[in-house]
């Protein structure tokens, strides 16, 4: 399984286990739609939704270390939130369960060793930063708000 789709699955686990999404919001792990049984063949895209989108490993500016950007992105549809409280509870449960997960990375605290434990790849994650993501949007009837986060690692090579 590539580091990206590993990063999706633990993401939207921990999130699901730490944040109160309300029992209607999809999560979406780009690699993975068929996480946790959601996906539905005609209707992709259900709303709210919770979309989690790694990017394939880059080399750091050191090229020694490695980083993955990743998108989380929560929409709903502004017709069903037209005051925008909707789309602003699922941005703020979503924001605390990654500046839980940040704090953890900090003091390797459970969180951080919960997120850990899901990934079994041939790297070994080291820490995370997070930023801000776009500015809240509405486009094509849809209310976005994203959350970026990069993950640094060390890939290690099988000889």
């Amino acid at each position: 399984m590539t580091i990206a789709k590993q990063l999706e699955i633990a993401l939207a686990e921990v999130i699901q286990n730490h944040a109160d999404l309300g029992g209607q919001t999809t999560i979406r792990p780009w690699q993975t739609l068929r996480f946790a049984g959601q996906f539905n063949d005609k209707n992709d895209r259900h709303f709210p939704c919770l979309d989690i989108r790694a990017g394939s490993p880059s080399v750091d500016n050191d090229q020694v270390g490695w980083h993955s950007d990743v998108i989380i992105t929560c929409g709903t549809i502004a017709e069903d939130d037209r005051d925008h409280q909707i789309i602003s509870d699922l941005y703020n449960e979503v924001f605390n369960v990654i500046v839980h997960l940040h704090d953890n990375s900090c003091k390797c605290g459970d969180l951080w060793q919960e997120f850990k434990s899901k990934l079994n790849g041939n790297f070994a994650i080291a820490g995370m930063t997070v930023s801000s993501g776009d500015t809240p949007a509405d486009i094509d009837n849809l209310l976005i708000m994203t959350i970026g986060v990069t993950f640094y690692f060390a890939i290690q090579l099988e000889v």
